[in-house]
């Protein structure tokens, strides 16, 4: 079962590879599927079965969604249908396997949503997310299901399982206590209004910082505070600077967090050597932890806004 609120988480995970095939159990064999040319409702044949993101649209995410959703809640009313007496293997296995379709779904969504984001791909994340949020909390508040759930939980010394059973028995009862499921009919309401807010102001704060970080500058005003960076870097920046308008000799700066930091540390080394006329009035910076790669370029000059060096 899915943890759906992980954002951040609009973090940002690798993307991993998924099975080739996702079967679908016989509970759910009966939904119907999309077009046959959406991608998510076709087996993959690519090398360890990674997505195809040659043939994946943004218009063909929102029937996957829809789809993936409608086949966890089957699955997991096929769980609490079920006649017989909850056992780890009925109830909590089961539970784990479930979503496989929309986890394949959300996988190279959110993969693509963080590597290469997009207004449309914004768009479906918004209309997504609080769907997503209200079909964690109609699993986590179920309360047939969490009976059942709490019953193997009750007998997990008595039954026989392994450390890695229990454990995984102890972390799906924690994970419905914490998702509310001891809360009366009032706070499970507040609750379910709770999550599907956070779960559009997560994506809004993403998107803010992703709109901070691409209009950041870092501004420069003389070439000779350039001096220690690899020429590379310097006339490969220049082009840059040109592109986006910025006034100015400049340095102007693009995210990079793998290779930005050491290029940024030269940058302020560079500028410290200068002399000290040069400490408060010539630099024009507007800071950015997740924005330290620098370009520069010379082109006309502006009345630049002054800004101290230690900010950098």
């Amino acid at each position: 079962m899915r943890k759906w609120l992980v954002l951040a988480a609009l973090a940002f995970p690798a993307l991993a590879a998924q099975p080739a095939t996702q079967p679908v159990p016989p509970a759910v064999q009966a939904a119907a599927p999309a077009a046959p040319a959406n991608p998510f409702f076709a087996e993959w044949t690519t090398p360890f079965g990674v997505p195809p993101f040659g043939a994946i649209e943004v218009a063909h995410y929102m029937p996957a969604f829809t789809e993936g959703i409608t086949r966890e809640r089957a699955e997991v009313a096929a769980i609490v249908k079920n006649p017989e007496p909850p056992t780890f293997g009925n109830t909590v296995v089961a539970l784990d396997g479930a979503g496989e379709f929309l986890d394949r779904v959300q996988t190279v969504f959110y993969g693509q949503l963080s590597a290469e984001t997009s207004d449309a791909l914004q768009a479906v994340a918004k209309d997504v997310a609080p769907q997503l949020a209200a079909l964690s909390d109609d699993i986590n508040l179920d309360p047939a299901l969490f009976a059942r759930v709490k019953t193997v939980w009750e007998k997990r010394d008595a039954s026989g399982l392994t450390a890695e059973q229990k454990k995984l028995v102890d972390e799906t009862y924690k994970g419905f206590v914490r998702g509310g499921a001891n809360l009366d009919a009032t706070g499970q309401e507040r609750l379910r209004a709770i999550n599907k807010e956070l779960s559009l102001e997560g994506l809004r704060f993403g998107d803010n910082v992703l709109r901070e970080t691409n209009a950041y500058r870092l501004v420069i005003e003389k070439r000779d505070d350039l001096a220690g960076l690899p020429p590379g870097v310097v006339n490969g920046a220049a082009a840059a600077a040109k592109a986006a308008c910025t006034f100015a000799r400049s340095v102007t700066s693009q995210p990079n967090p793998k290779t930005a930091e050491p290029v940024f540390a030269e940058i302020r080394s560079a500028v410290s050597r200068a002399p000290a006329s040069l400490t408060s009035s010539t630099v024009t910076a507007r800071p950015s932890p997740a924005s330290r790669s620098a370009i520069a370029a010379p082109i006309p000059r502006a009345p630049p806004v002054t800004t101290a060096l230690d900010t950098l």
